[in-house]
């Protein structure tokens, strides 16, 4: 999942951030943030602590690599 966070000159404000990577969220999603404002970084401990309170964990892209060996990944 992703937002449109890659323009520079458009700051949004973390508030916004945290709501569109909320409504977007999903068992199974991966989460793609830019580096380019302040807003994703300033937006993450608040999503993580607000995906963590409904129920979702995080892990590294290698573990989900590392489960899939021998099973075909879906990205549907």
């Amino acid at each position: 999942m992703a937002i449109v966070d890659w323009h520079q000159d458009r700051r949004r404000g973390k508030d916004v951030v945290v709501k569109e990577l909320v409504d977007q969220l999903h068992p199974g999603a991966i989460v793609l943030l830019h580096t380019v404002t302040q807003d994703n970084s300033d937006a993450l401990p608040e999503f993580i602590a607000e995906a963590k309170r409904l129920g979702y964990t995080f892990k590294e892209l290698d573990e989900l690599r590392k489960q899939s060996v021998n099973t075909p990944i879906s990205f549907h």
